[in-house]
């Protein structure tokens, strides 16, 4: 469904052999979750805004393709891309908080891209609409938090309702960059479980963007690692997880907490005794 084809990035302040992403080339299914995990720095929301259209074409060179359903992205019209953001593209941003408009209430914000791609909507249908959203998002009370504004609302809040705004069209991809990445480890697992609840209700496929190696092995089918703006190693969780190939795979490996590296190899081996 997603193609990425040797995909190269550099932004135009930076030296001329230094690339943010450096001839990256992958693939997402339909309805598959697919983890990018890299440390800081690595390319992988750079990538994401590529994909996402939101690259400062001024301030940015590029080369290579990008496809979705066989329609080219990278280089494609500035209106083509603006049809599919919102519509055939949603994305969960990092901090929701930055994310969201602080004088506009919530509701307005989770409804904008009905705005865009369905003018002839009613005020009432797009309302409507939202509320929906909000509330499969498994936001309380969505009726309450439609009028609220961004600042009366907990980090945990701000992304369901941002989770609400990417998703109201049913997006064919959804791009997660970090979403998780300030929210305390309840919130954080509630939201991948969201995550999930979407991708196997709509069939959303899903480029989940991560540091954290913990959460790609809870969430994702299929895992991609990124390091210096290069695609290292990929391949299925248990391969990445049980037998990874590069150093800097093992290296992120091991940056998961000891008791999390425990308990995953005491389940493998009750696993192995069951089997």
């Amino acid at each position: 469904m997603l193609e990425v084809k040797n995909l190269r990035v550099r932004f135009k302040d930076a030296a001329p052999d230094r690339f943010a992403v450096d001839g990256a080339s992958f693939s997402v299914g339909d309805g598959e979750i697919v983890g990018l995990v890299g440390e800081s720095g690595s390319g992988k929301t750079v990538t994401a805004m590529a994909i996402s259209g939101l690259l400062p074409r001024r301030k940015s060179e590029y080369t290579g393709e990008i496809l979705l359903d066989g329609v080219e992205l990278l280089h494609g019209d500035r209106n083509l891309m603006r049809q599919m953001q919102g519509d055939t593209i949603g994305v969960i941003f990092q901090e929701p908080m930055s994310a969201f408009n602080p004088i506009m209430p919530m509701g307005r914000q989770v409804e904008e891209s009905l705005r865009v791609h369905h003018p002839e909507m009613s005020p009432a249908a797009r309302r409507s609409a939202a509320l929906t959203a909000m509330a499969e998002a498994e936001l309380d009370e969505p009726e309450i938090v439609y009028e609220k504004y961004p600042h009366e609302l907990s980090g945990g809040m701000l992304q369901r309702a941002m989770i609400a705004a990417a998703v109201i069209h049913s997006p064919k991809l959804l791009l997660a960059d970090e979403p998780t990445t300030a929210l305390d480890v309840t919130i954080q697992g509630q939201i991948l479980d969201l995550i999930k609840k979407i991708n196997r209700t709509k069939g959303t496929s899903v480029l989940f963007i991560s540091h954290n190696m913990r959460i790609i092995r809870h969430l994702s089918e299929r895992v991609l690692v990124m390091h210096r703006g290069k695609i290292v190693e990929e391949g299925s969780v248990e391969k990445i997880f049980l037998h990874p190939q590069e150093a800097y795979t093992q290296k992120l490996i091991n940056s998961i907490p000891a008791r999390d590296r425990h308990l995953t190899g005491l389940k493998e081996k009750l696993k192995g005794e069951k089997s």
